[in-house]
């Protein structure tokens, strides 16, 4: 517009590339201080992942996890991809799958992944509580969020072979219809014998054992980690936990400190070392959700592992875990050549 009125009006343009060097130079100066550095980040983002992060430090070991990632990648330390099957007779095997692993941060849509399965299926029954599932369920049946569904299967640190301690069978997708995720993670829950503690904001999976009248045996009862954990939960419903600000709160600090935890294993030359628990992770989606994570970001996989660590706290409280007796029992049968892990058992949580 040819205006002399608007040519009075003075006009501050930014300097773009000056500005970037600026805030490059900025952010070098405090690089060895992550805190300080994060700030830097939050205050000036330069491209749309920094807009939404919070000045907040990420609680998790994010150098050691990145580590974790890199080597999984390298040896190709991924899992097994699986899906379930049973025959007439309810024998539970699998076929291997090609489908595709749901992302992280899920784009949205409808996903039908398969089970990712680190550890051997069970030959024979394991006992009570050696295995537990946690499982967080999305809450309605759209395609257009973010969210999945992931369940994990966990086995107990009791000390007994490799896999005590760790993640042994995971789970994350968003299929059409909604129950053939409930009819994986029945088959899964069964061939380890993995009663589920699960997140309850959703009961869609209650409703699907309660039609087979099987929920009893396969899920957790309400528990509220606060006050006496010796005591289940009173609330309306009746099993899992409940996501209260005190729950989360409480179940979060288990997987940071799962994270940072010091154990002592055996190489593969025999040799003891010390590893953090961080590096005993083989899920990489959720190794990845916990690099990103951020106070508002939707952690499916992070809830669904962080209900495992609840329910194995709530059970060597009460004195409940297996003992690794049945290891002998089970050396006793098959005579499998096996590594052994030298780590304490009695693991108690900050």
């Amino acid at each position: 517009v040819d205006s002399s009125t608007l040519r009075k009006i003075s006009i501050n343009i930014t300097d773009w590339e000056k500005a970037s060097e600026v805030i490059q130079e900025r952010r070098k100066k405090v690089e060895k201080d992550r805190l300080k550095h994060q700030k830097e980040v939050v205050y000036c983002p330069t491209k749309p992942s920094e807009i939404f992060m919070s000045g907040a430090l990420n609680p998790f070991p994010v150098e050691e996890l990145k580590r974790r990632r890199e080597e999984l990648l390298e040896k190709g330390d991924t899992g097994k991809k699986i899906t379930l099957i049973q025959d007439n007779t309810g024998k539970i095997s699998y076929e291997l799958s090609n489908k595709e692993l749901a992302g992280y941060p899920h784009p949205g849509g409808f996903i039908d992944a398969p089970i990712v399965l680190y550890e051997e299926l069970p030959e024979i029954t394991p006992p009570t509580h050696l295995y537990v599932a946690g499982f967080d369920d999305y809450k309605q049946d759209e395609s257009d969020t973010d969210s999945v569904g992931s369940f994990h299967i966990y086995k107990v640190n009791i000390g007994m072979d490799e896999w005590c301690g760790r993640i042994v069978a995971s789970l994350a997708t968003r299929p059409d219809p909604h129950g053939k995720l409930h009819r994986q993670i029945f088959l899964l829950q069964q061939a380890f014998n993995a009663k589920c503690f699960m997140e309850n904001a959703d009961d869609k999976y209650k409703q699907y054992l309660e039609t087979k009248r099987v929920a009893d045996l396969w899920l957790y009862e309400s528990i509220d980690f606060k006050g006496d954990i010796t005591q289940k939960a009173t609330n309306k419903r009746r099993y899992g936990w409940t996501p209260t600000p005190q729950n989360i709160r409480f179940l979060k600090n288990l997987v940071i400190n799962y994270t940072k935890e010091e154990f002592t294993i055996l190489n593969e030359d025999g040799d003891e070392i010390t590893v953090l628990g961080a590096q005993r992770i083989n899920d990489l989606t959720l190794i990845q959700e916990m690099i990103d994570y951020r106070e508002s970001a939707n952690v499916d996989r992070m809830t669904s592992f962080m209900s495992c660590l609840g329910i194995e706290y709530y059970l060597y409280t009460n004195w409940l875990l297996p003992k690794p007796d049945w290891e002998k029992q089970r050396k006793a049968q098959e005579k499998p050549k096996q590594k052994t892990e030298k780590n304490l058992a009695q693991r108690m949580y900050g």
